[in-house]
C-alpha cells in the first residue's frame, strides 16, 4: 500500500466533550414520564364526567405517547424521550383550550412548558442544534400562548362540549395553579441540580480525585492562611512532607495499578489522623503533606507523624495476591515567627531528604 492510499484510508480519531441540559438527565425524565401519565389518567376520568369526548380520544392518545416515551428512556433515548413529553403537552393544551372553552384556563400549562424549555437549554455549553431547537420551541410557546388568549376574548372556540360556567371557573383556578406550580417546581429542582454540580466542580477543583484529599493548590492556600493568622493567634503550625520510598520501583515491578492501589491504602491509614483534627494534602506524585491540629505542640505532632510512619511499615499491602512492601520517609519543620511559607516548606523538604539519605522508613523532626 502506497502512502497517497494509506493517507487516503486513515481514519481520523475525534473526541467531542458531552454537554447536556436537564432533559438528558435519565431520573428527571422518567419521573416526569411517570408523573404526566398519572395525571392524565386523572384528566381522563375528568374528561369522561363532563362527557367531552374530543378530549377523551386526544387523552388517550397523550397516555399511549407517555407509553412511548417511558420506552425512549428505557432505551437510553432521554433527550427524544423529554421532547415527546414537551410535544404533547403543547399539543393537549391547545385541544383542551379548543375544546374545553378557554375559560378553563389550559393555556396556563404553556407557562410550565415555557420554563421546562427555557431554563436548562438556554446555555453556552450546549451545542448550536440544541440550543437553536429550544429557542424555537420558546417563541412558539409565546406565540400560541397570545394566539389562545386572544381567540378565547373573541369567543371563537365551539362550546358543543364546554363545561358550566361555574366548572370552567373551577377548571381555571386548578390550571393556574398547575402552571405557576409547575413553574415552582422545576425552577426548584433546575436551581438544586445545578447546585449539586457546582459543588462537584467545586470537589474536583479543590480535592485530588484518587485519595480524596485536598490537592497542591488548595492545601498551599491553607498553609498561606495559616502563616497570615499566625500574628493573631499563635497557635502551633508544623508541617510534615511525607513520601513513599522507592515507588517507582512499585509501579515498575507490580505496575501501575499497583502504585494506584498503594496510594489510596495510604489513604486509608491517614484518615484517622484527619479525624483527630490534622490535614492532609496530596503534595505530587507520592508525596502527602500533613498539617498539625491546633492543639498540638510540635513535639505531640512529631510523635503522630511518627505513629503513622510505623502504621504504614506494619500495613499489609496486598494486591492481586502479592504482598507490596510499603515504607515512607518523612521530615517536618515548625513555624517560627517571621518564617515564609517557602522557607517551612524548604525546611520540612530539607528534613524529609535527610530521612531518606539516612536510611528511609523513618521520621525526622
Amino acid at each position: 500500500m502506497t502512502k497517497s492510499e494509506i493517507d487516503k484510508n486513515k481514519i481520523r480519531r475525534v473526541y467531542k466533550d458531552e454537554v447536556s441540559g436537564d432533559f438528558q438527565d435519565m431520573l428527571v425524565v422518567n419521573s416526569i414520564v411517570i408523573n404526566f401519565f398519572w395525571i392524565h389518567f386523572v384528566l381522563e376520568l375528568c374528561y369522561i364526567g363532563f362527557k367531552n369526548n374530543p378530549m377523551v380520544i386526544i387523552n388517550i392518545f397523550s397516555m399511549l405517547t407517555y407509553a412511548v416515551a417511558n420506552y425512549f428512556v428505557r432505551k437510553g433515548n432521554v433527550l427524544v424521550a423529554a421532547w415527546i413529553c414537551l410535544w404533547e403537552v403543547y399539543v393537549h393544551a391547545v385541544c383542551a383550550t379548543v375544546f374545553m372553552g378557554g375559560e378553563c384556563g389550559f393555556y396556563q400549562w404553556l407557562f410550565g412548558l415555557f420554563c421546562a424549555i427555557f431554563v436548562p437549554f438556554v446555555s453556552p455549553i450546549l451545542q448550536e442544534k440544541e440550543r437553536r431547537g429550544s429557542q424555537i420551541y420558546a417563541v412558539l410557546l409565546v406565540l400560541t400562548y397570545i394566539a389562545l388568549v386572544v381567540l378565547t376574548w373573541k369567543d371563537i372556540f365551539p362550546k358543543h362540549f364546554h363545561p358550566s360556567e361555574i366548572a370552567q371557573r373551577v377548571i381555571y383556578c386548578i390550571n393556574s395553579i398547575i402552571g405557576f406550580f409547575s413553574v415552582m417546581v422545576y425552577t426548584r429542582m433546575y436551581t438544586s441540580r445545578v447546585g449539586r454540580r457546582n459543588e462537584a466542580l467545586l470537589k474536583r477543583a479543590e480535592y485530588d480525585q484518587m485519595t480524596g484529599f485536598y490537592n497542591r493548590q488548595r492545601t498551599q492556600r491553607i498553609l498561606e492562611n495559616e502563616i497570615k493568622a499566625q500574628a493573631e493567634r499563635k497557635l502551633p503550625l508544623s508541617v510534615a512532607i511525607m513520601d513513599v520510598d522507592f515507588f517507582k520501583h512499585v509501579n515498575d515491578t507490580y505496575g501501575h495499578l499497583a502504585g494506584d492501589f498503594v496510594l489510596k491504602e495510604l489513604s486509608k491509614i491517614l484518615r484517622p489522623a484527619i479525624d483527630q483534627g490534622m490535614i492532609v494534602g496530596r503534595w505530587g506524585g507520592e508525596e502527602f503533606i500533613l498539617i498539625n491540629p491546633e492543639e498540638y505542640p510540635y513535639p505531640s505532632f512529631c510523635m503522630s507523624i511518627g505513629g503513622i510512619c510505623r502504621s504504614i511499615e506494619e500495613h499489609n499491602f496486598v494486591f492481586r495476591g502479592q504482598t507490596i512492601p510499603v515504607t515512607v520517609s518523612i521530615g517536618s519543620a515548625s513555624y517560627a515567627e517571621g518564617m515564609s511559607l517557602e522557607r517551612l516548606l524548604q525546611e520540612a523538604d530539607r528534613k524529609l531528604y535527610k530521612a531518606k539519605e539516612g536510611g528511609r522508613n523513618r521520621v525526622v523532626c
